[in-house]
């Protein structure tokens, strides 16, 4: 077994769906940067609680994952083989800026007077 930290982005939004025991999961593809400006498709599985974090993204966002990583080969049509791999996640990490606050942000990106603790101009 492989255990593996990989970042990418969604590659569309990730599914949710249903097994033939009642289970849900969900699903999602990412691209992953790899040397050389080449990226490797990665598919994901999440279950339970890390599957209902990972329905919280969407297509384009870039996250972090962990889990159990399987690598995989394939060579479609007779094309050159590419690696693939398959992940099956236990930690969702969505990779965010930190959100500015709009009220301390004044024109042209400079601090507003309150926001550095004078008071208001008349």
């Amino acid at each position: 077994m492989i255990r593996a930290v990989i970042t990418g982005r969604l590659h569309g939004d990730p599914q949710s769906r249903t097994g033939q025991s009642g289970k849900a999961f969900a699903t999602a593809g990412i691209w992953v940067d790899a040397e050389a400006e080449q990226r490797i498709w990665c598919s994901a599985i999440a279950f339970g609680t890390t599957a209902d974090r990972l329905l919280q993204l969407k297509a384009g966002d870039a996250l972090a994952l962990s889990g159990r990583l399987t690598p995989k080969v394939f060579a479609k049509d007779g094309a050159e083989p590419r690696v693939s791999l398959d992940i099956v996640v236990d930690e969702v990490a969505a990779v965010r800026r930190k959100p500015r606050q709009r009220s301390d942000v004044g024109p042209e990106g400079m601090k507003a007077p309150q926001a550095m603790g004078c008071e208001a101009l008349r």
